[in-house]
């Protein structure tokens, strides 16, 4: 039997812009050194991925990718092409468990800018078979506070419904019958 040496793992990063390009890179350095382990990263923006032509992938090696990165900054939804490609991408990859990851980096924690290319990363990835990875939830749902204030409401819409209901006289249930009776 012969056994082989363990393969560096392949991180492809897309971008929209440099800055979230570089502030992916160094993020995936960052937890290359701290979990110890070997990987060889790529980085292309969104506008290299869109031109290229879909039956050629440009380098060949991101089919060997196991994470795939979308960095952004900027768009409300990502692009068409870039959906095209990831798909694509999706289809002919050569790694089975592949992760497809989202990595919004937006300014000011903007949720309207995020939500929507989550969503649609999370649809790719579900249509492939990948794995989903994201770690940013703010703006997916209702914002802590107004959470707060919502779930205060309907506290005191339903907490005198309930009491009400509780303090009303029940009928007894005939306590000789069965389930079989």
């Amino acid at each position: 039997m012969q056994v082989s040496e363990p393969r560096a793992v392949c991180i492809f990063v897309a971008y929209d812009h440099p800055d979230a390009g570089a502030r992916a890179k160094a993020l995936c350095e960052r937890l290359g050194h701290s979990e110890d382990f070997d990987f060889d990263l790529r980085l292309e923006s969104f506008v290299a991925l869109q031109v290229a032509s879909p039956s050629l992938f440009s380098p060949p090696e991101v089919l060997h990718t196991d994470i795939l990165v979308v960095a952004w900054t900027q768009a409300i939804t990502l692009p068409t092409g870039l959906i095209d490609w990831l798909s694509m991408w999706a289809l002919r990859r050569k790694v089975a468990d592949a992760a497809l990851a989202a990595l919004p980096l937006v300014t000011g924690g903007s949720s309207a800018v995020a939500a929507p290319g989550i969503h649609q990363l999370r649809e790719v990835a579900a249509a492939h078979q990948l794995t989903f990875i994201c770690d940013w939830t703010g703006g997916l749902g209702i914002p802590h506070d107004d959470f707060q204030s919502e779930l205060r409401q309907r506290e005191q819409t339903l907490t005198p419904t309930l009491a009400a209901i509780l303090s009303d006289s029940h009928f007894d249930p005939h306590l000789d019958w069965g389930l079989n009776d």
